[in-house]
């Protein structure tokens, strides 16, 4: 296949992949097998996807690209723990940005690896320190990690930028419970309370605060 019609090829992924699959071969750069993976992942098919990023891998282990795509490819499908390695490959490759380190923190917070993701949600925001996902995801894992007080103050910004979030509201309440600041928890169910009617179980917190021991959930 001639390497200068590839990026036109794109234009029509299943006749590309035909024309890519019919020239492999033994000697075959895994660039090809690179640029079948993301054909395939242009069209929905993982699982062949991932099959050749693999095979351009193990023919080049140091194909930061690849890597990179096998990790989405499992956020994709859902399988936070299988994006770990990929990502962290990426990073060691020398593709440490705000993406990267995002998702990586995203995938360890979903696999409930609260000090990692807290760790690479620190990483990302060195480029991106605004970031709302970030920001959330921080909060999110200092919550999970018993550091009430840093995810109370990070729910601020976010409640700063987004007043009307329910669910920042119902978070950083649970913050507050944690600190047994229950005033403020409460102060924070009758905010959402005053969007929208709320769960029996939270409204149970508005008149024992001093037992609001539990998450408010919506």
């Amino acid at each position: 296949i001639d390497i200068t019609a590839l990026p036109f090829l794109q234009n029509n992924p299943r006749g590309a992949i035909r024309e890519v699959e019919a020239a492999l071969n033994a000697e075959t750069s895994p660039a090809f097998y690179f640029l079948l993976g993301n054909l395939y992942y242009q069209v929905g098919e993982y699982g062949q996807a991932e099959q050749n990023l693999r095979a351009a891998i193990q023919r080049f282990p140091s194909f930061r690209r690849a890597w990179r795509t096998l990790g989405l490819i499992a956020i994709q499908r859902g399988r936070y723990g299988d994006s770990i390695e990929p990502f962290l490959n990426v990073i060691k490759l020398g593709g440490g940005d705000a993406q990267s380190y995002g998702l990586l923190a995203y995938s360890y917070l979903s696999e409930r690896k609260f000090q990692a993701a807290l760790s690479a949600y620190e990483m990302a925001r060195m480029f991106e320190p605004d970031s709302i996902d970030f920001r959330r995801g921080q909060a999110q894992a200092l919550l999970a990690m018993n550091r009430a007080n840093e995810a109370a103050a990070l729910f601020d910004e976010l409640l700063q930028a987004f007043p009307r979030e329910e669910t920042y509201w119902l978070a950083q309440a649970n913050a507050y419970l944690q600190l047994e600041r229950f005033d403020e928890a409460i102060a924070n169910i009758e905010v959402v309370r005053s969007f929208r009617p709320v769960e029996p179980s939270t409204l149970f917190l508005l008149g024992n605060g001093a037992g609001a021991q539990a998450p408010a959930r919506l």
